[in-house]
């Protein structure tokens, strides 16, 4: 059996990603000047609350009918231009 068969290398690069976390928060939690475990948390707390707040999606902009009206017939008028000139 080989040394590097893909389980291994899949751990392998497990671990190395693990480091790197580990690193990070720990680079994170100097940064705030606070534990590594208290800067984790805030990363959760921020991570769903963000989770819980999906981006917001805006109500349909309804017009009015008098808008609508007065849209048309700038259209209307747009194709009776074009029309004309052919």
């Amino acid at each position: 059996m080989s040394v590097n068969t893909p389980a291994i290398v899949r751990l392998k690069r497990a671990i190395k990603i693990a480091d790197q976390i580990q690193r990070l928060e720990n680079e994170l939690a100097t940064m705030l000047g606070q534990s590594r475990e208290d800067a984790r948390a805030m990363i959760d707390l921020a991570a769903a609350a963000g989770a819980q707040n999906p981006k917001k999606t805006r109500k349909p902009y309804t017009f009015s009918p008098e808008a609508r009206a007065k849209i048309a017939a700038a259209q209307k008028a747009r194709w009776a231009k074009v029309r004309a000139q052919s």
